[in-house]
């Protein structure tokens, strides 16, 4: 029995280390990286004052200019010694970031001088470096005031250096330094340690921020929110013409992009052979009765510097890192937006693209061999098999995207005919990589690529027809990327529509004009009934059932990405190849159209049938078509824009008939939003003052609009026979 007791007491104790250890060890991880800045902790009358200000800084209860200047000044007198807590503090980082927004040149500069010394430690915790990002973006705007007021600057610098001239440089950190200078100083304070904020979370957001502030650009979304539990704001970052900035901030910017790429790395690498070369050549020049203990302590001091550098190597100059790190979602936003910057500098845009995908434009090959020379190595990157992970990968299918936005003629024919070309059918089905299939038909630069891609993209014999496994994996977005690029280039119009029908198990007919619409709006939607006219008239008379009080007829399946195809025939498509389409819409009942109307992505259908190259007589055909809706479109947002696009693309007769059913509604109009945009055009208010006034001035608009179309039509001929 004691035996058993004392064996169960031990496994007591085992189970108790196990339990205190798993508590213990997260606290431990959460502390580490914020110990070092600041252990205490904020007091609750602290965290109450603050929130008090948050308060009032929301319901804007200033009450005058001056009470707000001492609102800020007093909280910012308060925050003296505890900066770094406060920005720690997920509740009190946001009021910091109130408080910058609010504050005045002097105070801004006192408090971007009291976070030096803690700016790496800040920018890998989550609250503090939105705080230095927003402290960026104001630092921004006030070098562009100090670089305006250059010659005031300097005079009260040269006043201040004979004041200080006893104090050491080290810590002479004055309000009267510039922001320039400052933000330079910090960049020096975080050398040899960009690498470890790439691949950190709220690091790799901080880098993202100071790169944009060294560039004189933020690019990031106007309507991006800040939200929370508690509060709710916008950001104060807005899209803008890119500041002047001065040359400290393009080299610096320099500086860091390089050793972000690892170009540093080869220059320095570069630098030590040629030392060691020197050495050597010293050394055999030397006489040889120098004494054997001074040549046996060199050798021992050079073995021991190759040994450490060569431990430093194995662990920091990986070959490859640079290439893996697109795959990481912290780093790769990082090297897109330097893309997005140095697109207009070829010469460092293509280093870029050498270090990132392995692309050497001056000797293009499909292997690319990088050599550690120290080792005598040989390390094989294959770049296809690179590009291949990066396309279909979640996160390296965007730095593609990116790459083909940016990049220019000569790079994206390489990329396309080394590295693309022969396998866009496979990406194309892949679900990541249709993205960047659709980014490469966007930025197509010349007629004859568009004729490769699309016969690759289509299938080149007609027992073979890519489209039709495009629609069934719904990859339907390629295809409207396809017929936008043949519109561009006004080719393979004809081939884009045949293959289509095809696609779509349909024969080039009269009969199936319409039936192919309808396919089209319902690419997306596998169920077959969607395709058929009665079934569509039987939902929209069951929708007419239930919301006879509202008027409210919809169609209420209508896919996004079919009705860009069918807006991209009707507007950029030429006239001849858009015959089918147009009888196909012609062909449908009021009572379609009406429910195409009132639907967001339908109605643009519509628009673009009245915007497009259609004849008058076509578009007067469909405007008959919708005679008895016009009231009810009109209540209704959306179908409102296509009681604009009827008006004007009619004659005086049907524009008399519009508005005699819109003057009924006319007090409903009133009180909407869009109904004022309605009356004013179609002046419903002079009809009913005086109809016979409102058609003589409809008349001669009429008149000028055909005496203007008369003369675009006789300068296209002439240009024509010249």
């Amino acid at each position: 029995m004691n035996s058993q007791k004392n064996q169960n007491r031990k496994r007591n104790k085992f189970r108790n280390k196990k339990k205190f250890n798993k508590k213990q060890k997260p606290q431990q991880k959460k502390q580490q990286g914020i110990a070092k800045i600041n252990s205490e902790k904020l007091d609750k009358e602290t965290k109450r004052y603050f929130k008090s200000i948050r308060t009032i800084i929301d319901q804007e209860n200033y009450g005058d200019e001056v009470n707000k200047i001492s609102i800020v000044q007093n909280a910012l007198i308060e925050i003296k010694g505890r900066e770094i807590r406060l920005c720690i503090d997920p509740v009190c980082s946001s009021i910091i970031e109130r408080l910058i927004r609010l504050s005045d040149y002097v105070n801004l500069k006192k408090l971007f001088i009291s976070l030096f010394g803690n700016f790496y430690e800040m920018a890998k915790n989550q609250y503090s470096s939105h705080v230095l990002e927003t402290l960026f973006y104001h630092i921004l705007m006030m070098v562009q005031t100090e670089s305006n007021s250059q010659t005031n600057s300097k005079k009260t610098n040269d006043k201040n250096k004979n004041k200080n001239k006893n104090k050491n440089k080290e810590n002479q950190m004055d309000i009267d330094t510039t922001f320039q200078d400052l933000v330079i100083k910090m960049c020096d304070e975080l050398n040899n340690k960009w690498k470890d904020l790439l691949k950190d979370a709220s690091g790799s957001y901080f880098l993202r921020a100071l790169i944009q502030l060294l560039y004189g650009e933020f690019i990031l979304n106007e309507n991006q929110n800040f939200q929370g539990k508690n509060y709710k704001f916008k950001k104060p970052i807005k899209k803008k013409a890119p500041i002047r900035v001065p040359i400290k901030f393009t080299s610096k910017l320099k500086e860091i992009s390089k050793c972000i790429i690892g170009e540093e790395q080869e220059q320095e690498q570069e630098q030590e052979q040629k030392k060691k070369k020197k050495k050597k050549n010293s050394n055999e020049n030397q006489n040889e009765n120098q004494n054997e203990n001074q040549n046996e302590n060199q050798n021992e001091n050079q073995n021991e510097n190759q040994n450490q550098n060569e431990n430093q190597n194995q662990n920091d100059n990986d070959p490859f890192w640079v290439s893996n790190s697109l795959f990481d979602q912290y780093s790769s936003p990082i090297y897109q937006l330097l893309l997005r910057i140095f697109q207009n500098d070829t010469k460092f845009y293509y280093q870029i693209v050498r270090k990132t995908c392995g692309i050497d434009l001056e000797s293009v090959s499909e292997i690319n061999l990088l050599r550690n020379e120290k080792k005598n190595d040989l390390f094989i990157f294959d770049i296809q098999s690179h590009i291949e992970n990066l396309v279909c990968d979640k996160i390296g299918s965007r730095f593609m995207e990116v790459l083909f936005l940016t990049c220019d003629d000569i790079i994206y024919s390489n990329i396309y005919t080394h590295y693309f070309r022969n396998h866009l059918q496979n990406y194309s089905l892949h679900f990541q990589a249709n993205f960047v299939v659709q980014k490469l038909i966007q930025q197509i630069r010349e007629k004859p690529q568009i004729d490769l891609i699309f016969d690759e993209l289509s299938g080149d014999s007609t027992k073979t027809n890519h489209f039709q496994q495009l629609i069934q994996q719904s990859r339907s977005g390629i295809i409207v990327e396809l017929a936008s690029a043949c519109g561009k280039f006004h080719s393979k119009e004809k081939e884009f529509i045949r293959k289509l029908y095809h696609g779509l198990d349909l024969k080039l007919q009269t009969k199936y004009n319409s039936l192919f619409i309808m396919k089209i709006i319902n690419i997306q939607n596998a169920d077959p009934r969607f395709s058929q006219k009665k079934f569509l008239l039987e939902m929209i008379e069951k929708t007419n059932e239930k919301n006879e009080e509202k008027n409210d007829w919809k169609i209420q399946f209508v896919s996004v990405q079919g009705s860009l195809i069918l807006q991209t025939i009707l507007s950029s498509f030429e006239p001849q190849n858009t015959q089918r389409i147009i009888e196909g819409l012609l062909g449908f009942p009021g009572k379609i159209i009406y429910g195409l109307a009132l639907n967001g992505s339908g109605s643009r259908i519509v628009q673009a049938f009245f915007e497009g190259k259609t004849s008058f007589e076509n578009k007067n055909k469909l405007i008959q078509k919708l005679k008895g809706f016009f009231a009810n479109l009109s209540l209704n947002s959306v179908g409102s824009f296509i009681v604009e696009k009827c008006f004007i693309n009619s004659d005086v007769k049907t524009k008399e008939f519009i508005v005699q059913e819109l003057i009924p509604i006319y007090d409903k109009l009133k009180k909407i939003k869009h109904g004022g945009f309605l009356i004013r055009t179609c002046r419903l208010e002079s009809f009913m003052q005086k109809k016979q006034d409102w058609i003589q001035k409809q008349t001669q608009n009429q008149k000028k609009l055909e005496m203007f179309q008369e003369i675009i039509q006789n300068e296209n001929e002439n240009e024509n026979e010249k």
